[in-house]
């Protein structure tokens, strides 16, 4: 059958058929509405199994694949995002199985559609589609395929699609196909790109039945599917690494979650900034409310809305934090001149003084050392200290400093007197500065001294202009009568900024316009979630690095105060302590559990880190070791998709085209970053996330059989105040063995670890090491110092594992150890001054006969078993890295595989004792206040530390803007659960909320909620035989209120008492862990019954822990390393005089 091209006239009958169909539906809304529907029926043949199609592979991979084919097919009139649009607007959206998404998908321009999209084409346009869906199963090499038939009519009027990794195409009926190549070749101008390509693309028979996993579509070699889908991805002048189409699939993933789903879309309600995908769509249930709290909602609208203000809406209530509520900046008139600092604070009533420093220079964020120093002062006052005899339009110097005597200044700079005015005379009339009664005298604004005019002249002296020239350029001439110097606030009082009603408005007029936050009645609003709302709106001037650090040094201070409150309540009998009592470990530990708790909301700090530490070595004990040791680091000026991102937001959303960002100059590009640190944490957050999300995909990691199963992140803040993610992997799939040097292990090795620039995809500049001064843990004049990281790194030609030759060889000739270890280090050295192009070169220079005879020479030189990567010569500066993550990273990474139980133990004691900047040794801490005040008990000596370690800390402005996004410091990819397996007086518990307490009688026991113990002994008959470890890691209570098996068993933590420290203890709870009770206090502790129950159970609580404890070894080596470090820290610190700032805390009760 020829297929006839379409005249005017069909064609307009076949666009028309939406709005058709439209006029049909409108009738039958309220049933969409009511009911969702079917989109389409799966069966296990295609609908026309008779018919032999051909598929083309030219559409375009770029998330219009969909659309493209469904254009070709019909061959309609109309773009891809006119379709879009068309479809987005149906009145059959609501029907589908995803409204919400498929909302967002056709709202974008590139995002893939999906069945919901297709299930609205056929619903428009009245159209029969039989989509060809075919999945490849990695692991067995078949292609699998259903069909799933979207049926609009009876007709046989049937579209085909093919559908393959997210990729739709069009299916083609052969002799239709044909008649169309034959009438595009009679006429050359019609001819389609995509028709050509296709038929290049195949040189067999397309009639001949070519079939595999259905009867009537021509199967096409995986690779070509690979190829098809990759173009959108990557430029291809753009160099990729070997794999990249193999990773096909796991590209398009992060494409989808990170690329395509772009930050910067605010919730109409709240005008918070989101990633797309976190938008959700209202409803007609919405409509009541929406009306109330948006001024210009149209009924039938729809509005995309946050999850937060989603959740709220369908619960009929105003969301907390929308506009309508206050949660918005004031408006500021625009003929208002932008200040500088110094400008701002001279017409601030409160000087915040705050150490805010700049990190690393021209690339370098800013960050706070210490806390606020909240200082009232009168405006008035300062102004009229402003010279008068300086005319408007000029600029003067000004120093501003805390006191008078002091030599270095708060903060200096040029200032517009001009700019001054402008603004006195807005503010004054504002509502907060008319409040406390600001007023400036008339005489500023209208009074101005006539400025003399100076005959250079007649006080020059006559220079040769060739002379004078060459003085302008060695000469600086200043005077300090010539600048002005300020102390405005150092006689009057300080006030604290949580007690000062206004002290944010009053220090940043300039955000706030002098109005006071006010809320609609009956809204209860607490600071934290005024940042929350002020660091995301789509207005960015709350990002300002100063205000954004004076914000999180208020909460934190505010949560240091809550915390303290609390824990006093709880100090219990016996405040006074003695300086023995604090040396003691157990009870440091026990202060850490209650009274010091308010150390763990100073973010980032030792104290904050304790619970973690132990989350993650409950992991190593239930999990094993892991195999992989990853950092990612945030390249901020080098992430173009942020830098546009970044540009648009601070422009009012005018974007940047790629040839202006490529000529945009470093220090502008580091002035946008750090202009908003709040965007770059969230941006660094996303991509990390996703890439671990992708590494995860059972189906569809670009690691394959060694996928990553679990992962424990830990996000640290570097000098230039850029975050770094370091991250445990624990990967499926690994050998047992892994010092056997055997295939499988190499293979493991070679796959996911690279050093060769061929492999770097174009990035090799930023995983190849340059020495720093964090290379060198000290600096001994005329000492040779090592590079504590390894570079210049050991070149071999093959991957391998040595061991030190003193481990291996016990017989080794101490004559020849010494001869080689002496060339091992010559071999350092030349490494380090020499450069070589293979290996030939570098044997012959450094007298190497053979591999064997290089190997060892490199055992000789080693103290601890070592991982030699395959390298060459020419790659001694690359660290490791993942080509895959390097890929779509674009900044400096690390990827090292874990073999042995030592290695692990050396990665884990690096990796959770890093040193917070500016806190030190609790127990010093402790003892010193002690020592300056005998007087103080426990609850007087938290108050002193509370004040010191506040002024000690440093927050860059990433930092604070984690800490104030609240997104998690560390994370792991499984949840832990603590079991307290202490005795039952010494447990906390949680006190019940009040409306559960209104609803008990007033001598009712029952005050506390329920405790791990508490719903084990309640649990059904049918678990019985589950032990407490099993009941708290493997069931859960659903929603129907039975218990039900998880799919991936949790982590449990527990006390882990000594066996030789604590022997009755460790027993009792062997026996609360792993052996099945009904009653604690009556089956295990009356009359010390657990003693003989361990007796009797040794066998089965053995076997039992194996379950939850993989390695015993791994926590012996642990701890054996932790103590090791412990001891030589603790002997470096006494050796030390009382510190100024403090050093970091030792963890003491480790597992």
């Amino acid at each position: 059958m020829k297929r006839q091209k379409l005249d005017s006239n069909v064609e307009n009958v076949v666009q028309c058929r939406a709005v058709e169909n439209t006029e049909i539906v409108t009738l039958q809304e309220n049933k969409f509405h009511s009911q969702q529907l079917q989109i389409y029926e799966q069966r296990n043949e295609c609908i026309t199994p008779e018919v032999i199609l051909n598929r083309n592979t030219g559409i375009p991979g770029d998330g219009n694949c969909l659309f493209h084919s469904l254009i070709s097919v019909l061959q309609l009139q109309i773009e891809a995002c006119d379709l879009r649009n068309q479809l987005r607007d149906s009145p059959y959206l609501n029907s589908c199985h995803n409204p919400q998404e498929a909302y967002n998908i056709l709202s974008s321009t590139n995002d893939y559609g999906n069945l919901d999209c297709l299930y609205l084409f056929t619903k428009m346009y009245n159209q029969n589609v039989c989509v060809h869906y075919c999945s490849y199963n990695i692991t067995t090499t078949n292609q699998d395929t259903i069909f799933c038939h979207f049926k609009a009519n009876d007709t046989q009027n049937w579209i085909h699609l093919h559908l393959c990794e997210q990729h739709f195409t069009p299916l083609y009926k052969v002799s239709v196909l044909l008649d169309t190549i034959q009438d595009a070749t009679q006429n050359e101008a019609l001819v389609d790109e995509n028709t050509q390509l296709l038929r290049d693309n195949y040189d067999e028979d397309p009639t001949e039945n070519n079939h595999n996993n259905h009867e009537n579509e021509i199967e096409i070699d995986r690779e070509d599917r690979i190829n098809e889908n990759m173009n959108f991805i990557v430029d291809g002048t753009i160099p990729v690494y070997t794999n990249y189409r193999k990773h096909c699939t796991s590209h398009i993933d992060f494409y989808k979650d990170f690329t395509s789903n772009t930050f910067g879309h605010s919730c109409i309600i709240c005008d918070r900034l989101w990633w797309k995908k976190d938008l959700k769509m209202s409803t007609s249930k919405h409509e009541s409310i929406l009306k109330t709290i948006l001024q210009n909602y149209t009924p039938g609208e729809i509005v995309q809305v946050c999850s937060t203000c989603h959740t709220s809406l369908e619960k009929e209530k105003i969301p907390l934090m929308s506009t309508y509520n206050g949660f918005a900046y004031p408006k500021i008139p625009t003929h208002l001149p932008t200040l500088n600092l110094i400008e701002q604070r001279l017409i601030s009533p409160r000087i915040p003084f705050m150490q805010i420093r700049r990190l690393r220079h021209v690339n370098g964020q800013h960050g706070i050392y210490g806390q606020i120093i909240n200082v009232p002062i009168e405006v008035d006052t300062v102004v009229k200290q402003l010279p008068r005899n300086i005319q408007d339009d000029h600029c003067f110097y000004v120093h501003l400093k805390k006191k008078s005597i002091h030599e270095t200044s708060y903060v200096h700079g040029l200032i517009s007197k001009s700019h001054i005015k402008e603004w006195l005379t807005y503010l004054v009339s504002t509502p907060l500065y008319i409040y406390h009664n600001i007023k400036i005298d008339e005489s500023f604004f209208t009074g101005n001294e006539g400025t003399t005019q100076l005959n250079m002249d007649e006080i020059s002296e006559h220079v040769p202009i060739e002379d004078n020239l060459v003085a302008q350029q060695h000469t600086l001439l200043w005077n300090d009568d010539y600048f002005l110097s300020l102390a405005p606030g150092e006689s009057n009082r300080i006030d604290s900024i949580l007690m000062d009603e206004h002290a944010e408005e009053l220090s940043f007029p300039t955000i706030y316009g002098g109005q006071c936050r006010t809320y609609r009645d009956g809204v209860s609003v607490t600071p934290f979630m005024q940042a929350t709302s002020e660091l995301r709106r789509t207005d960015r001037r709350g990002t300002d690095p100063q205000h954004l650090l004076y914000i999180a040094a208020k909460i934190m201070r505010l949560r240091v105060s809550r915390c303290i409150n609390v824990a006093f309540k709880h100090v219990g009998q016996g405040t006074s302590i003695t300086k023995e009592t604090i040396q003691s470990e157990e009870y440091i530990n026990n202060c850490l559990e209650t009274n010091l708790v308010f150390l763990r909301s100073i973010p980032n700090s030792a104290w904050f880190w304790s619970d973690h530490k132990k989350d993650l070595f409950a992991m190593i004990r239930q999990l094993g070791p892991p195999a992989a040791f990853m950092t990612l680091g945030a390249n901020e000026t080098g992430w173009e998709n942020l830098l546009k991102l970044l540009y648009k937001l601070k422009n009012g959303g005018a974007e940047i085209s790629d040839e202006s960002l490529a000529d945009m100059s470093y220090a502008h590009k580091a002035q946008l970053v750090n202009e908003d640190a709040v965007t770059c944490a969230i941006y660094f957050n996303k991509m990390v996330n996703c890439l671990l999300k992708v590494l995860q995909s059972k189906k569809r990691s670009p690691f394959g059989k060694y996928r990553v199963v679990h992962y424990f992140k830990r996000i640290e803040f570097q000098h230039r105040g850029s975050p770094y993610a370091h991250i445990l992997l624990w990967l499926e799939n690994v050998p047992e063995d892994l010092l056997s040097n055997g295939s499988e292990v190499i293979k493991l090795i070679d796959e996911l670890v690279s050093v060769s620039a061929s492999e770097a995809s174009g990035n090799i500049k930023l995983v190849t090491h340059k020495h720093t001064c964090t290379c060198y843990e000290k600096t001994t004049p005329n000492e040779k110092q090592e590079c504590r990281y390894g570079a210049p790194f050991i070149p071999t030609k093959k991957t391998i594992y040595l061991m030190p030759m003193k481990d291996i060889d016990p017989d080794y000739s101490e004559a020849l150890f010494k001869e080689y270890k002496k060339q091992f280090k010559l071999i350092r050295n030349n490494l380090e001054n020499f450069d070589y192009t293979n290996f030939d070169e570098f044997y012959s220079h450094n007298d190497i006969i053979s591999d064997d005879h290089y190997y060892n020479i490199i055992r000789a030189g080693i103290d601890t078993p070592k991982l030699l990567y395959k390298r060459t010569p020419a790659e001694k500066w690359h660290n490791t890295f993942n080509p895959f993550v390097l890929h779509h990273l674009k900044s400096n990474m690390e990827i090292q595989i874990i073999l042995d139980e030592y290695a692990c133990a050396a990665y884990v004691v690096e990796y959770v004792n890093k040193h917070n900047k500016g806190i030190s040794d609790l127990q010093r801490q402790i003892i010193d206040i002690m020592d300056e005040h005998p007087e103080f008990d426990i609850a007087d000596i938290t108050s002193k530390m509370s004040i010191d370690i506040l002024q000690s800390v440093e927050m860059s402005a990433q930092e604070a803007a984690w800490y104030l996004l609240r997104e998690p410091m560390a994370k792991s990819s499984v949840v832990t659960f603590y079991i307290p397996t202490v005795l039952p007086t010494e447990r906390a518990r949680i006190r019940k909320s009040m409306k559960e307490l209104e609803a008990l009688d007033d001598d009712c026991t029952n005050v506390w909620k329920e405790n791990w113990f508490d719903k084990y002994e309640k649990r059904p008959e049918e678990l019985r035989d589950v032990t407490l470890a099993q009941f708290v890691a493997k069931y859960y209570l659903n929603k129907k209120g039975s218990y039900t098996k998880r799919d991936t068993a949790r982590i449990i933590r527990y006390r882990n008492f000594d066996m030789a420290d604590n022997y009755n203890d460790y027993r009792r709870e062997m026996v609360l862990l792993h052996v099945p009770f009904q009653s604690e206090e009556s089956d295990v502790i009356a009359e010390n019954k657990f003693i003989q129950i361990y007796e009797d159970n040794k066998d089965t609580i053995l076997e039992r822990r194996k379950e939850f404890e993989s390695n015993l070894d791994i926590e012996k080596t642990l701890e054996r390393k932790l103590s090791e470090i412990g001891m030589q820290f603790r002997a470096w610190t006494m050796t030390l005089p009382l510190p100024q700032t403090w050093l970091n805390l030792q963890v003491y009760h480790y597992l």
